[in-house]
């Protein structure tokens, strides 16, 4: 598994109230295939193969007025 320190570091930051869910689905696809990469991209975690393959965006929630 190619964990990324930037990664970690990302998850010691401020609490995201889907921080256990983002930590399950990070073990998941990153024990799909050792091959897979992560890194931060768009304020969020995201893993890659040869290029983008799921990343999360972590916007807060926007209300329409």
């Amino acid at each position: 598994m190619n964990r990324s320190a930037e990664v970690e570091t990302w998850f010691t930051e401020p609490e995201h109230p889907l921080k256990d869910a983002i930590i399950r689905a990070r073990e998941i696809i990153l024990t799909a295939d050792k091959r897979l990469e992560e890194s931060i991209k768009w304020k969020g975690p995201m893993c890659s193969f040869q290029g983008i393959m799921a990343s999360s965006t972590l916007a807060p929630k926007h209300t329409s007025a």
